[in-house]
C-alpha cells in the first residue's frame, strides 16, 4: 500500500495528509497491519470459518482502516 503514497503526492484528488510523510515509519507499520488483517480474513474465509469468526476478522480489518484514516486522511 505504501507504494501508492510517494513523497509529495498530496495534489488533488489525494485526501492524504502530510502526516503520512512526517510519520512514514508509523504509516508503513499500519499498512503492514492492514495487509496482515486482510490476509487473516482471507485465511478465515478459505478455511470455512463460522460467521462469528468471519465477523471478528472483518471488524479487525476495518479497525486497521479506520485507525489509519483517522490520522492520515482528510
Amino acid at each position: 500500500m505504501t507504494d501508492f503514497f510517494p513523497e509529495g503526492s498530496t495534489q488533488s484528488p489525494s485526501e492524504a495528509l502530510p502526516a503520512i510523510w512526517e510519520n512514514f515509519e508509523d504509516f508503513k507499520a499500519r499498512a503492514t497491519a492492514n495487509a496482515k488483517a486482510a490476509g487473516d480474513l482471507a485465511d478465515l474465509a478459505r478455511s470455512g470459518a463460522d460467521t462469528s469468526a468471519l465477523t471478528n476478522g472483518f471488524k479487525a480489518l476495518g479497525k486497521t482502516c479506520k485507525d489509519c484514516h483517522n490520522d492520515y486522511k482528510e
